[in-house]
């Protein structure tokens, strides 16, 4: 009897054992898959943050290169001031050309070219000077190149500069120059008009004059 006593407190004592032995194991078990779970989460989520992140901070160092309504139309006003001023074997002359430019005393001009007068007052005093003075001096000027170094405009005020290379004949002879040129424009009944014109010639880059 005793025999068998002993052996049954043996054998309750080990399934106690293994009870708690299956009991420890099913909550680690239990805790590494909700450990898993959890870092699979938080890797997933680590994911979709990086992700964003990447996004915005794509969208925010990417250059703004907007150019606005307003700058195309000065940008297409000035391809026409090119047009007029590259005239050829015509006679030059700003008829069609006259919606460039303010058609009053509001316009101002400066010019290290001009014959006499640096300084240009009025659009009639503008247009009678050089109408006169390109067709004696610079006959059957044109453009070789035409650039557009900026455009910039602020509601109904605008400004331009420019850079362009010409060829021309002064007295039947052929001579090529170059010139800058800013412009401010005010926008006048929805079209862009030029109220101020400075010209400085000859364009200098390293001290030396840049031809065509």
């Amino acid at each position: 009897m005793e025999e068998v006593k002993v052996m049954r407190s043996q054998t309750i004592r080990q399934n106690a054992v293994i009870a708690i032995l299956s009991a420890f194991l099913l909550v680690v078990l239990v805790k590494a898959v909700q450990s898993h779970t959890i870092n699979t989460k938080l890797t997933h989520q680590k994911y979709e943050l990086l992700t964003q992140h990447s996004v915005i901070t794509t969208a925010q160092t990417e250059p703004a290169n907007i150019v606005t309504q307003d700058e195309q139309a000065i940008s297409q006003a000035l391809q026409e001031w090119r047009q007029l001023y590259s005239f050829g074997n015509r006679k030059f002359t700003f008829k069609g050309y006259e919606h460039l430019y303010i058609n009053t005393n509001e316009l101002l001009a400066y010019d290290n070219v001009a014959p006499k007068d640096t300084r240009i007052d009025g659009w009639e005093t503008y247009k009678s000077l050089w109408e006169s003075v390109i067709n004696e001096s610079f006959a059957e000027q044109q453009i070789t190149r035409f650039d557009i170094d900026r455009v910039e405009v602020s509601n109904d005020l605008g400004w331009s500069g420019i850079t362009f290379r010409f060829r021309a004949k002064n007295k039947g002879k052929d001579f090529y120059s170059s010139q800058h040129g800013t412009h401010i424009w005010h926008k006048v009944d929805g079209r862009w008009r030029i109220v101020h014109e400075h010209m400085t010639a000859p364009v200098k880059i390293g001290g030396r004059e840049v031809l065509p």
